[in-house]
This record gives C-alpha cells, sequence and structure tokens, in this order.
C-alpha cells in the first residue's frame, strides 16, 4: 500500500490559519523551533476556515497522487496547543467558545461571567481577571473556572474537524479513506487520545529516549 501524509502545520500564507497565544501571537510547537528559524513552522488553528482549506487542499492532492489511506500528523491539534503553548485564542475560537457555552449550565457560564453570551468574549473575561499576558495565562490556567470548559471545547472541536475532513476525503475519493494517527499507551487518558475512536487504526510512537 502507499500511505499518504498530512498535519497540524499547513504553510499557508494566508496567516489567519495560526493558532495564537492571549498576546496574538502566532504559535510553533517547541519542538519545531528549529526546523526552520527563517520561517518558522506555524501550528495551524483547526477551527479556522484558512486552515482547513490548506488542509483539505493537501490531502485531494494526495489522493489524487494514488494513495491508499492516510495518516495525520500532530492531531490533537488546538488541544496540543494549549497544552504547551496557551492557545487557541483567536477570534474564530472565541466565537465558537461561545456557541459551545450555550449547552453547559447556567452555574458554569456564571463562574466565568458569561451570564449573557451576547458579545462574550473569553480573552476579555481573562483580563479582567488580571490574567493580561500569554504568559500570565499559562502559569495561571490549572487554577480558572474556565480551563476545564476551554479544554472541553477544544476537545469537541477537534473531534468536529476530523469528522468533517473524513467527511470531505471520502466524498472526493468515492470511498471509504482508512485514516491512521500517530499516538501511544503511555498516557491512555481522555486528555491524550480523546479522539483515538475517531480513527481506523494508530502508528504507535514512542518518546522514550532509552529505546535502541
Amino acid at each position: 500500500t502507499v500511505q499518504g501524509a498530512i498535519n497540524s502545520v499547513p504553510r499557508t500564507d494566508d496567516l489567519s490559519a495560526y493558532c495564537v497565544d492571549l498576546d496574538g501571537t502566532k504559535l510553533v510547537a517547541p519542538w519545531m523551533v528549529t526546523f526552520d528559524p527563517k520561517n518558522p513552522v506555524k501550528w495551524g488553528c483547526n477551527n479556522q476556515p484558512a486552515y482547513r482549506e490548506a488542509v483539505l487542499a493537501a490531502a485531494r492532492k494526495t489522493l489524487d497522487a494514488g494513495v491508499d489511506w492516510m495518516q495525520f500528523d500532530d492531531w490533537s491539534l488546538i488541544v496540543s496547543a494549549h497544552s504547551w503553548g496557551g492557545g487557541c485564542m483567536c477570534d474564530r475560537c472565541m466565537e465558537a467558545f461561545r456557541e459551545y457555552l450555550a449547552d453547559v449550565t447556567e452555574e458554569q457560564r456564571r463562574a466565568i461571567g458569561a451570564e449573557s453570551l451576547e458579545g462574550y468574549d473569553y480573552r476579555a473575561y481573562l483580563r479582567e481577571q488580571g490574567i493580561s499576558t500569554a504568559a500570565d495565562y499559562k502559569a495561571r490556567r490549572r487554577e480558572l473556572p474556565g480551563t476545564p470548559l476551554f479544554e472541553d471545547f477544544q476537545r469537541k472541536s477537534v473531534r468536529a474537524f476530523f469528522a468533517w475532513l473524513r467527511e470531505q476525503m471520502d466524498a472526493h475519493s468515492g470511498r471509504r479513506v482508512p485514516l491512521s494517527a500517530n499516538s501511544n499507551l503511555q498516557t491512555p487518558a481522555q486528555q491524550t487520545n480523546f479522539l483515538a475512536d475517531e480513527f481506523d487504526f494508530l502508528i504507535g510512537e514512542t518518546s522514550s529516549e532509552a529505546l535502541p
């Protein structure tokens, strides 16, 4: 078989495709900083139309080349960006989070100042709590009442992205396109393998440097 591969770094000139932190800075994964210092490999936001367009274009081009199945690397997208970079705080994520909050309890909304969802902006709420920079947010986010909600929203938005991507790839190919992801069983908890059931199979990956 021939495998295709797409991932979380779209390399598009449309800057709206990329994750940002609370400062508005485009995010680069810590392990990717040295990949291309002159043209940093910026991390994509799965809620941004420009990211979706770039990924879908790459997927279609790869499928048209005749691959049998598709691998998606760094599949946790904005969930991953939040863990190491405090993202994504782009306008589209704020809009999508506001939509998500319509389905949580009134008590949960009240805890983050979202009694009224009209015009609600989670970034503005954070600044009202004295969190004015991305560094502040990364240092204090575990104590914030909004973090569990924000992370649940992120997981659900990544799941929605892959449901959309699979639908688009299958429609383009006229068949079921097997989809894989790289993951491991070292930390099989909800926060790391929350999407495993959306893939046909996983490619094992380990971060253990002790292995030969």
